[in-house]
C-alpha cells in the first residue's frame, strides 16, 4: 500500500510489502538447496575414500599375512629336502642303509607335503573360477563324520576328544563326496588349532522336515562378535597374537563357504565369543531321502 504522510510540512511517500521476506527466502532456496546437494557430496566423497583407503589397507595386510604364511609353510619342507638331500650326497651316508632309508622317506614326506600345500592354493583357484565340478551322489553323513573323526584322532597326534551326536534316523544328502571331506575335516581341524588344551569337539547331526543340520563346536575361547562375518572372507585369519602358531594360509573357511554355495547350502558361525565356536550348515534335503 501506499500511503502520504506529512511530518513537519514535509511530503514522505511510502511503499510496504506484506510478503518481502518470503519472496527473499524464495528467491536462495534453490541457490541454497544446490549449495547443500555439493557440500553432501563432497562430505560422502571424503567419508567414502576413507573407507576405500582402510578396506585397501585391510585388504594388503591381510595379502601379506597370507604371502608371510605361505613362506613359512613352503620353507620348511624345502629346508627338510634340501637337508636330506645334502646328506644324501655324502658318500659315506650311500653305504649306511638305514640312514639311507630314513633321508629317502624325509623327501618323500616333505615332497608330499609340498603337493599338498600347492592343490590347496590350486583348488581354491578353481572354486574362484567356478570350475569346480560337484559329482553328486547319496552318501550317509553320519558314517562319514565317523570314519573322518578317527582318521584325525589318530593322525594328528594330541589329546582331542571328538564327540559325534545325531538324531535317530538321518538321512543320507546329495553331495560330493570329495569335497564335502574335505569341509567337515577343514571344520574339524580348525576346531582343533584355536583350542589350547583339553581339546574337544562336538559334531552334531539334527533332521528337521527340509533340512539336515550339521553343527560343528569346539570348547575354545569363541570368535569375536566383530568378526562373526569376516571369517569365511579369503586371507582372514582371526587375529590371535603370533600367527604363526596356528598353521594356514586364511583359505579354509573361505573354500568351504564356496563349496557349500555350490551345494546350494548355507553355513553361518551361529556363536560368538565368549561362547565357543559353532559353525552350522544348513543341508537341504529332498523329502524322499
Amino acid at each position: 500500500s501506499l500511503s502520504c504522510i506529512f511530518k513537519n510540512d514535509q511530503l514522505v511517500l511510502g511503499a510496504w510489502f506484506p510478503d518481502e521476506r518470503d519472496r527473499a527466502l524464495h528467491s536462495i532456496f534453490w541457490w541454497l538447496l544446490v549449495c547443500f546437494f555439493f557440500l553432501a557430496v563432497l562430505v560422502f566423497g571424503f567419508i567414502f575414500n576413507i573407507y576405500y583407503f582402510l578396506r585397501q589397507k585391510k585388504i594388503s595386510e591381510m595379502k601379506s599375512d597370507f604371502v608371510n604364511n605361505i613362506t613359512h609353510e613352503f620353507k620348511t619342507p624345502i629346508s627338510s629336502i634340501k637337508l636330506a638331500s645334502n646328506w644324501l650326497m655324502n658318500p659315506t651316508v650311500v653305504q649306511q642303509p638305514l640312514r639311507l632309508a630314513t633321508y629317502a622317506r624325509l623327501i618323500n614326506e616333505q615332497n608330499a607335503r609340498l603337493n599338498q600345500l600347492v592343490d590347496k592354493v590350486l583348488e581354491i583357484a578353481k572354486v574362484e573360477s567356478n570350475n569346480v565340478l560337484l559329482t553328486r551322489e547319496l552318501i550317509d553323513p553320519l558314517k562319514l563324520v565317523h570314519s573322518l573323526t578317527a582318521n584325525l584322532s589318530n593322525s594328528l597326534q594330541k589329546d582331542i576328544l571328538f564327540t559325534v551326536h545325531a538324531d535317530p534316523g538321518v538321512s543320507l544328502i546329495e553331495a560330493d563326496v570329495v569335497h564335502f571331506t574335505k569341509v567337515i575335516y577343514i571344520l574339524a581341524v580348525n576346531a582343533v588349532h584355536f583350542v589350547e588344551q583339553e581339546r574337544e569337539v562336538n559334531i552334531s547331526l539334527n533332521r528337521t522336515q527340509n533340512h539336515l543340520l550339521l553343527r560343528f563346536t569346539d570348547n575354545g575361547p569363541g570368535i569375536p562378535k566383530k568378526y562373526k562375518h569376516q571369517v569365511f572372507r579369503k586371507f582372514f585369519r582371526v587375529p590371535a597374537g603370533n600367527t604363526q602358531q596356528v598353521k594356514g594360509f586364511g583359505l579354509g573357511l573361505y573354500y568351504v563357504k564356496m563349496i557349500c554355495k555350490g551345494h546350494g547350502w548355507s553355513i553361518r558361525l551361529e556363536t560368538v565369543s565368549p561362547k565357543p565356536a559353532c559353525f552350522l550348515i544348513k543341508i537341504a534335503i529332498s523329502s524322499n531321502s
